[in-house]
């Protein structure tokens, strides 16, 4: 399940958005048609798979959109974005009045979406914690060809492997690497040996990578 999640992690936003729907959708088809056909009263198809985007694709979108915000508040106005969608799309093609009965229908999406979502932070911040605690600041470890701070981490990133965490500032970092890492954004940094060229707004690694640069980092790059 975690080696699951990790692949999942590493996917676009939209596609993992994209591939959650479709996946909850037709699963969800599926399972209509199965037991509405045991009980005697079989549904289309058409139904089964209007019934998973009204009541669940609304849900899966939140907890996508939930996890790319930090505060609270606007993962709140997420989920009730998710509400009002889910009861929408009940009215237009479900024929489903959006009264009180309606509203009370859609409090165990909401209570769901925010229970995954507590669990995939949890999960989160373990990760994070067990990738900075087998991380040890050596010169070979630290070694890379950019890095991208990450609060109070920073992600190394190499051809051929995958990225580390390390628990450390940018600053600290480009410091402790010595002249192997240049500062080139207030959030980036890269191995000069590693560049290709340098464009206007940004640096191209041989590996096709864009790295944007700060115009208080643009300097050194110059001079390259």
């Amino acid at each position: 399940m975690n080696a699951l999640l990790i692949r999942y992690e590493g996917y676009d936003p939209l596609l993992r958005l994209v591939l959650a729907m479709g996946v909850a959708v037709i699963l969800n088809a599926l399972y209509c048609l199965a037991y509405t056909y045991s009980a005697g009263h079989p549904e289309t198809l058409t139904e089964a798979f209007w019934w998973g985007v009204i009541n669940i694709a609304p849900w899966i979108a939140a907890v996508e959109l939930g996890r790319q915000v930090t505060r609270k508040l606007m993962v709140g106005l997420v989920i009730l974005a998710a509400a009002a969608i889910s009861l929408a799309l009940g009215a237009m093609i479900g024929g489903e009045l959006p009264d009180g009965f309606a509203i009370i229908r859609r409090i165990p999406g909401a209570a769901a979406t925010i229970a995954v979502l507590a669990v995939l932070e949890l999960w989160r911040s373990h990760r994070v914690s067990q990738q900075a605690a087998a991380t040890t600041a050596t010169a070979e470890s630290l070694s890379c060809d950019w890095a991208r701070a990450a609060g109070n981490y920073v992600e190394l990133h190499a051809r051929g492997r995958k990225p580390r965490l390390v628990r450390t500032t940018l600053a600290s970092l480009v410091d402790e690497t010595d002249a192997s890492l240049l500062r080139v954004h207030r959030s980036f940094a890269v191995a000069p040996d590693h560049i290709a060229r340098v464009e206007r707004a940004h640096v191209r690694l041989r590996d096709g990578t864009r790295i944007p640069i700060g115009n208080a980092f643009r300097a050194p790059l110059d001079a390259l």
